[in-house]
């Protein structure tokens, strides 16, 4: 449990590294055991009075729900980058798309089958480049939606730890005999609604990425057709890349 806990501190001090102002995991990592659910209260004094092996089950469960915090918070980030991706892709598109008005209104100081060669090339170029910048910019549009989706996945598997976690304190409070005023049914529900909330989420998260696989190769052919018009001519060699996707945490198993 100690190198898992020095690997979630680690993880949570390189996003706030991040400057995001979002991330409120400043609080120790582990919590009150005190929690509320559907209105019936699970107090301290009630967990107080459970033997030392199962108040560490319930501890292990809620570590749990603060490895999903950390990885919403991660899944943030990685939206907000790829929002910023697209802001940089849509100055690419403005100057592929200024470059292309150029090189069709060419000032040209010579008739010869060279110069007008010349003009021919660029513009060709020129053409190029914006298609492949206005696929760049397709493909940067379906990658925040991409990550959108991520962010509500993550957010659902928040509510389904706690649910679980919740389910947790009620379980070892029934095995107990001490679940006196908690409502099991509100439990399980709510549990039940977490996972399905968690799956639609997942199919959202799976059908966004299908669609943004489809896009980066139009974009990546695209670009191999402008640097291949390109050739010798001023090519950009090295885009812009879209930034990598959030690393997550795994939830750690209960000891």
């Amino acid at each position: 449990m100690q190198d898992h806990r020095v690997q979630l501190e680690q993880f949570l001090q390189q996003l706030r590294r991040l400057g995001h102002g979002f991330l409120q995991l400043q609080q120790p990592l582990f919590r009150s055991s005190q929690g509320k659910i559907n209105g019936a209260e699970v107090k301290d004094e009630q967990l107080a009075q459970l033997p030392r092996e199962d108040r560490q089950a319930i501890i292990d469960q809620e570590r749990s729900v603060d490895v999903a915090k950390a990885n919403a918070d991660a899944a943030r980030v990685a939206a907000k980058q790829a929002q910023e991706f697209k802001a940089v892709v849509d100055d690419e598109v403005l100057t592929a798309r200024t470059e292309r008005d150029e090189a069709a209104n060419p000032v040209s100081y010579s008739n010869s089958k060279q110069a007008q060669n010349d003009i021919a090339a660029r513009r060709e170029v020129a053409s190029k480049q914006f298609a492949a910048a206005e696929a760049k910019s397709e493909y940067a549009n379906k990658l925040i939606e991409v990550r959108e989706a991520e962010v509500d996945e993550r957010e659902a598997e928040v509510e389904l730890a706690q649910a679980r976690y919740e389910r947790a304190q009620y379980e070892t409070l029934k095995q107990r005999g001490m679940s006196a005023g908690v409502d099991e049914k509100a439990i399980a529900d709510r549990e039940r609604q977490a996972e399905q909330k968690l799956a639609e989420a997942h199919q959202k998260v799976a059908q966004a990425q299908g669609y943004a696989d489809v896009s980066k190769g139009n974009w990546e052919k695209s670009h191999a057709q402008y640097q291949g018009a390109a050739k010798s001519t001023h090519a950009d060699e090295r885009p812009v890349q879209p930034p990598p996707p959030a690393k997550y945490l795994s939830a750690p198993p209960a000891k």
